[in-house]
């Protein structure tokens, strides 16, 4: 079997020296056999501006079509197997695309109202497993500058007003009423903060070449009840799945009320093992 490697190579020189890219979308990259790969095709799949990206890609679609030309050569093509995941397979990916297209697919916008429904119905599942901050936090590009931040809050009261302190150019980032905790928090900043009183900002803390400054808002403790601001993403989530299972039990009672089918009466009948 013939494989044409240097038509990867060629296709592939712009990305070796990682100055120019291929602008060619359909310029043949790779071949095995009579079957050509092109960057139009490659671009479906990954970021063909990453040259090890596309590199990875070919590797492994020759890898793939040497095997796949073996199997149809030694008639796995033709087995009961094939043919039989073949058909399973095509009734599974249209019965996919078919959901997508008339669920998945379709916008649902949830309430604030179902929000605060959905939690006052369902508080005592949404209980602290471990302490959460609510905190303000920025980040500056020099010490002396997070310093005079902490200075002017202090001083006015108010974090807000610290900003208006410094030039704009020196904030590298600023994220106010944000949800922390000891999994998703650098480690030296949830070791100051996590101690630090509500309402005080804290001293410069230094993290590489930034410093951040952070003021705890609220301590959430273990068994806490959690606030609706902080699950308020996951009831959105849980609110569309349910809207989402409802719908595909609408269309399937439909399609079942409308479709001629019909099932042996033996394997109707319940048995007294089975559960609800």
């Amino acid at each position: 079997m013939l494989i044409l490697i240097a038509a990867v190579s060629i296709g592939l020189a712009p990305f070796y020296n990682g100055c120019t890219h291929v602008t060619n979308n359909s310029h043949v990259i790779a071949r095995v056999g009579g079957v050509e790969l092109t960057m139009e095709e490659v671009a479906k799949y990954v970021d063909t501006t990453s040259a090890y990206a596309v590199r990875s890609f070919v590797s492994k679609w020759i890898d793939e079509q040497l095997l796949y030309e073996r199997a149809v050569h030694e008639g796995v093509e033709n087995s009961p197997e094939y043919k039989s995941s073949i058909s399973n397979y095509t009734r599974q990916l249209a019965i996919a695309l078919y959901l997508q297209k008339r669920i998945y697919s379709m916008p649902y916008k949830v309430t604030n109202e179902q929000i605060a429904n959905f939690y006052s119905t369902h508080k005592d599942e949404f209980k602290a497993s471990d302490r959460i901050l609510l905190v303000n936090m920025a980040s500056f590009d020099k010490r002396s500058t997070a310093v005079a931040f902490r200075n002017a809050i202090l001083s006015t009261g108010s974090w807000a007003s610290g900003f208006s302190q410094l030039p704009q150019y020196s904030i590298l980032s600023k994220r106010d009423s944000i949800f922390i905790d000891a999994s998703s928090s650098n480690p030296e900043i949830w070791r100051v903060v996590e101690s630090l009183p509500a309402g005080l900002p804290s001293f410069p803390i230094q993290v590489d070449s930034v410093s951040f400054v952070v003021q705890v808002l609220r301590k959430i403790m273990n068994g806490d009840q959690l606030p609706i601001s902080y699950v308020a993403p996951l009831i959105r989530e849980r609110i569309t799945i349910e809207h989402r299972t409802q719908e595909y039990k609408e269309i399937l009672d439909s399609l079942k009320s409308a479709g001629d089918f019909s099932i042996d009466p033996s394997i109707a009948i319940k048995d007294t093992n089975d559960k609800e």
